[in-house]
């Protein structure tokens, strides 16, 4: 409502002199204005909001999370062509959410995030009215929506990155989208403060249910999102006071990191997938796939002996564990391609006369660093004492780089003796 009055002088002539034209005044009134909202916070402008009207009702405070669900109405459509339409969720209506008319069943309803094959809605242009068809969900659609609140039309930009991974089966180019949607009703799911404890532990179970069938689909990532909202309802036992309910929902956390630890390593994330595992063992010690899990992840991490440790651990309480001698032989194909690979670099460092090659040096010292630490570990997992190295003598320098390269060559006899490597197995999911 603001009024406000805008003096705007005239530009200068081509020749820099002031212009003989007159200013001109503007007399203005602010009636409203559009605000545009990022919906994905780390990449500024990958879907952007626009609010087209929203409700006067107070009570429409909440907007959408993950697993709650939604009904929609509304199109998703090519940026700039509405008529090229792509997911049609059913005309917008000026229905209020209020009182029953919050249950109107025009729209698509869906979970939110567990729609990656898209939702069926009633299909309006058909004769038979049990008649469905499919529409397709996109991350950018999903991501605004989480930003809406009830019974708010919205405007939502969306780019490539954030649109359908399937583009040309949907007749688009895979370029930029827009869709215009109303958020018509969200369920969402019982907050853990609600749960009785049976409740928090079935929902825990379901959740990771959830997780597992992402797993088997190789959505590895959205299968870790449904494993982190497992886990932070199993660790919510704060008003839990019967100690068999806890027992049982820290059986449930155990259970589902380890399925989030073999989607970390399906995704390359090898130090929180060994996290993961970590946490399992500090209550059972001797669990074997945390223990298988944790051996991966050292060997990712170029940590052998650490992750010999644990498959001879495995191999000590189950002689038959073929899972286990096969990552035993890994960890032995790993550790000599590395160890030839620093020889390799060192031969080409005495062959061409590169002593003073600061890149070979360094990639030699630090394969010198990270056997004796390998080592250490090693003998302190052994449970033998790791004393502090010995200075050189004056008389005696200490041992030089060449020397210790030159004492690599005597692993490939230890490869030797490891068993053979059976075909590869998928790790999969605990439960």
């Amino acid at each position: 409502g603001e009024r406000a009055s805008i003096l705007v002088a005239a530009p200068p002539e081509a020749d820099g002199s002031a212009s003989a034209k007159a200013a001109v005044d503007y007399e203005v009134r602010l009636k409203s204005w559009v605000e545009n909202e990022d919906c994905v916070p780390e990449r500024p402008g990958a879907v952007v909001k626009r609010t087209a009207s929203k409700s006067d009702d107070e009570s429409n405070w909440r907007t959408p999370n993950e697993t709650d669900t939604v009904r929609v109405q509304g199109s998703l459509y090519v940026a700039g062509d509405p008529s090229r339409v792509l997911a049609d969720f059913g005309a917008i209506t000026d229905t209020s959410s209020s009182g029953d008319e919050r249950q109107e069943p025009s729209g698509a309803t869906w979970m939110i995030d567990e729609a990656p094959e898209g939702v069926e809605v009633v299909d309006a242009g058909s004769t038979n009215p049990e008649a469905k068809r499919k529409v397709p969900i996109c991350d950018g659609l999903e991501a605004g929506l989480k930003r809406m609140k009830v019974d708010e039309v919205a405007v939502l930009k969306i780019s490539p990155e954030y649109g359908f991974r399937d583009a040309a089966a949907l007749g688009c180019s895979g370029g930029a989208l827009e869709a215009r949607v109303k958020l018509c009703h969200i369920e969402a799911r019982k907050e853990t403060w609600d749960m009785s404890a049976e409740e928090k532990i079935a929902a825990v179970g379901s959740t990771r249910a959830m997780g597992n069938a992402h797993f088997a689909r190789k959505d590895y990532a959205r299968a870790i999102r449904r494993y982190d909202a497992a886990i932070m309802l199993s660790t919510s036992e704060y008003d839990i006071s019967d100690e068999g309910d806890k027992s049982k929902l820290k059986a449930e956390a155990s259970t589902t990191r380890l399925n989030r630890a073999a989607a970390h390593l399906k995704l390359g994330d090898a130090t929180k997938a060994r996290t993961d595992a970590n946490d399992v063992l500090s209550e059972d010690p001797d669990n074997a796939k945390a223990l298988f899990r944790r051996a991966k992840a050292n060997s990712a991490l170029d940590e052998w002996p650490l992750a010999r440790a644990d498959l001879k651990k495995l191999l000590a309480a189950d002689p038959a564990n073929v899972d286990a001698k096969r990552a035993l032989a890994d960890v032995a194909k790993r550790e000599k391609a590395h160890k030839d690979k620093v020889k390799q670099l060192y031969a080409g460092r005495k062959l061409f006369g590169r002593d003073d090659d600061p890149r070979v040096a360094a990639s030699v010292a630090r394969a010198k660093e990270q056997q004796l630490r390998h080592a250490e570990e090693a003998a302190e997992a052994a449970g033998f004492p790791v004393l502090p190295p010995e200075a050189p003598a004056p008389d005696q320098p200490a041992a030089t780089t060449e020397a210790t390269a030159d004492t690599t060559g005597e692993d490939a006899a230890s490869a030797a003796d490891q068993p053979p490597e059976p075909p590869p197995v998928e790790p999969t999911p605990a439960e």
